[in-house]
């Protein structure tokens, strides 16, 4: 976590499976971050601009969480989650500098809300 990037990177060239932090109604799964083409085909590991494949987890608590630069997103919005349900794969599509997902917690939905997830780990 650094102050001016208000997420945590976590990194790893085998691409594992990601999963929810906490239960709750997926809000978003799709391509994010830019206006006109930033996402290549799903599968594919790199490739695009902005946050590419993302997915926004509604916790019901008044928090978010964000995963960006997917390869692969196997849920779909409205649909229920459970913590440390998988619901995709690690990449590096879009602005990314190696395979990782990018992990926002939000106070509420909009981008802006971000805050240190370091400081939440029960919430």
């Amino acid at each position: 976590y650094k102050p001016w990037h208000m997420a945590i990177d976590i990194a790893s060239r085998d691409l594992p499976n990601i999963v929810a932090a906490a239960s709750g109604t997926v809000i978003f799964a799709g391509c994010a971050g830019c206006s006109g083409y930033c996402c290549p085909p799903l599968g594919e590991t790199y490739g695009g601009s902005g946050y590419a494949w993302s997915i926004q987890i509604d916790h019901g608590n008044g928090y978010t969480t964000w995963y960006a630069h997917l390869k692969n997103i196997y849920v779909r919005s409205g649909q229920g989650v459970g913590a440390g349900e998988v619901i995709g794969q690690m990449g590096s599509t879009g602005r990314s500098t190696g395979p990782h997902v990018h992990f926002e917690l939000r106070r509420g939905v909009a981008y802006g809300s971000q805050v240190n997830p370091l400081g939440y780990a029960s919430w």
